[in-house]
């Protein structure tokens, strides 16, 4: 690939070909790999994501996991994110028609232990390409105790993406068929 907007545009034609149940299945894969690392089992604030139609799915492992660990997801304020804990009764349509949490209990990203970050592609080498606006890059320095895994859908994995000097680099990308850490396993 030759830049960012050529990957999203071949990342989108793949992601348009899979259908719900490969995506669903996918997940599962993804997030039994991720239940099986220590810097998962060891956190106990995980920040996710609710995912849109065309992420790898979110939701039933979201509301899983907010049984045994506290789990919080962003909501888009202007150009950032903010950080609110997981209550399925209190989640309504936000910016840009996401399902975000709503309330007005905002955390302070540095008690986050995890996070967990949506991509639209990956390579081997713990790099992510976001959708192009910036907010986890924005948002992930402030996690300052956090570990960061990307995850996506197997036609989300490459070699080599590109990567620009802003671009924060993953602690590990998961898919249901690729594990790749910046660091030995953690």
């Amino acid at each position: 690939m030759k830049d960012k907007k050529e990957l999203r545009q071949v990342v989108r034609a793949l992601k348009s070909k899979l259908d719900d149940t490969q995506k669903r299945q996918e997940a599962l894969a993804v997030f039994q790999s991720i239940e099986t690392l220590q810097a998962f089992r060891s956190a106990k604030h995980i920040l996710l994501y609710y995912s849109l139609p065309d992420e790898l799915p979110t939701h039933e492992i979201v509301d899983k996991w907010s049984h045994v660990k506290t789990i919080y997801l962003p909501r888009v304020n202007g150009d950032e994110l903010d950080l609110l804990k997981y209550d399925k009764q209190h989640m309504g349509k936000g910016a840009m028609g996401i399902t975000e949490p709503t309330g007005d209990e905002l955390v302070d990203p540095s008690i986050i232990d995890l996070v967990i970050v949506p991509a639209v592609a990956l390579d081997k080498h713990c790099n992510r390409c976001g959708r192009g606006r910036g907010y986890y890059d924005r948002l992930l320095p402030l996690c300052t105790h956090a570990r960061y895994i990307a995850v996506g859908l197997d036609c989300q994995f490459f070699d080599n993406i590109p990567v620009d000097p802003h671009d924060i680099k993953m602690d590990g990308v998961v898919t249901a068929s690729h594990l790749a850490f910046a660091k030995p396993r953690f």
